[in-house]
């Protein structure tokens, strides 16, 4: 098994080589195929060479995130690491609707794949995003914590009406027409999100996806045993708590607004906003 210092050694050998070429995502699974096969290079699995020369051999008319996950998935095949069969069977079980939703499915599929094989692990994807791609381009959800806690009108406006409150802030667009509910923790409740399958998360309100959201398992037992596996985030809360989950689904995202920490009143808006994280914006960690 692959312990801990691996995994950190692997994440950051291919965080050096992404943190000058970070290029912008659109959507979820354009950031985990790009951190994915960063991973992959710095594992020695293959070479910045061939991935580029087989996503110059590639369709034209696809997009640049499309050349590389298609070139990814072919390699993999070539080299025996995946079957070619296998990594066909992204939306057997659950056809997609389109071809963003296919494209997803056959990212999850391909991660899942190399996971269950061992030749990534989901905490070297993770590392990779927290240490490179959320620094680059931070979630707009960090700025709009550190507001409703420094602005108690705000933080009203927020709960009761996001799309208004983000307005205020000069955000119109989060990359979907969407409508949004912001839910508070507080001492006696906390609050955590999970997405339905069929929903495009939304990468500019949250960052990218954690890699546990691609388990129908994992979501599952969230949302029957939230206590237990918050547990296992490593998150535990006090006695009394009571644990609500929240299915974000394709007419209707949710955002959790984190409690301030202790020890955080000197701190300004920007330095707030830098000590929350994608887990805390979901309640899979206290901030």
């Amino acid at each position: 098994m692959t312990g801990s210092s691996e995994v950190g050694a692997a994440a950051g050998s291919a965080g050096s080589q992404l943190r000058s070429d970070v290029p912008e995502f659109a959507v979820d699974w354009e950031a985990r195929i790009f951190v994915l096969s960063s991973v992959l290079q710095a594992r020695g699995v293959l070479t910045e060479r061939e991935l580029r020369e087989a996503q110059e051999r590639g369709d034209g008319r696809a997009s640049a995130h499309e050349r590389l996950m298609d070139a990814l998935a072919g390699l993999l095949v070539e080299r025996g690491v995946i079957g070619a069969a296998e990594s066909q069977r992204a939306g057997a079980i659950r056809p997609a609707e389109n071809a963003a939703e296919a494209a997803a499915q056959k990212v999850r599929h391909l991660e899942s794949l190399l996971e269950y094989r061992g030749v990534v692990r989901s905490e070297e994807v993770d590392a990779v995003i927290d240490t490179v791609l959320v620094p680059a381009a931070p979630p707009r959800g960090f700025a709009i914590v550190a507001r409703a806690w420094v602005d108690e009108e705000f933080r009203a406006r927020l709960l009761d009406d996001a799309g208004q409150a983000l307005a205020e802030l000069g955000i119109a667009d989060l990359g979907e027409q969407l409508a949004l509910r912001v839910v508070e923790n507080s001492e006696s409740v906390h609050n955590v999100v999970v997405c339905a399958p069929d929903a495009r998360y939304p990468i500019a309100l949250l960052g990218p996806s954690p890699s546990w959201y691609k388990s129908a398992v994992q979501r599952t037992r969230l949302a029957r045993q939230p206590q237990a596996v918050l547990s296992e985030f490593g998150l535990a809360l006090a006695s009394g708590v009571e644990a609500r989950v929240w299915e974000s689904s394709p007419a209707l995202r949710y955002m959790v607004l984190p409690r301030r920490p202790d020890g955080a009143e000197g701190m300004t808006e920007e330095q707030l906003a830098g000590i929350v994280t994608r887990a805390g914006l979901i309640g899979a960690a206290a901030v």
